[in-house]
């Protein structure tokens, strides 16, 4: 799992991505955020950053919460893959715990 630091610096780049982008073509561009769980207030941070970069830059995102599940998470993921989003910021749900065996 990530530690906080981490998520943040990643956090950051996704950011400096969005602001990056120029607004020419921003607004046919579709960002799919999964969110590991939208229950802890640094997810939910996270997710009102990028919904407000991109509402400011014209940019879709479609966010989606596994609620700290991996297997809903990939599910999510597949689901934003078939709606040809554009970018996946992917901040992982933990591993089922047979997955460190």
């Amino acid at each position: 799992m990530f530690s906080p630091k981490k998520l943040l610096i990643a956090t950051a780049l996704a950011a400096a991505t969005l602001t990056a982008t120029g607004t020419t073509w921003a607004k046919d561009l579709t960002i799919g955020l999964a969110v590991a769980n939208l229950q802890a207030d640094f997810f939910n941070q996270i997710k009102q950053s990028v919904e407000a970069e991109g509402k400011a830059k014209g940019i879709k995102v479609i966010t989606v919460d596994a609620q700290g599940n991996s297997s809903t998470q990939v599910s999510q993921i597949e689901d934003l893959i078939t709606r040809q989003i554009d970018v996946l910021i992917y901040i992982p749900a933990a591993p089922p715990p047979q997955a460190y065996r």
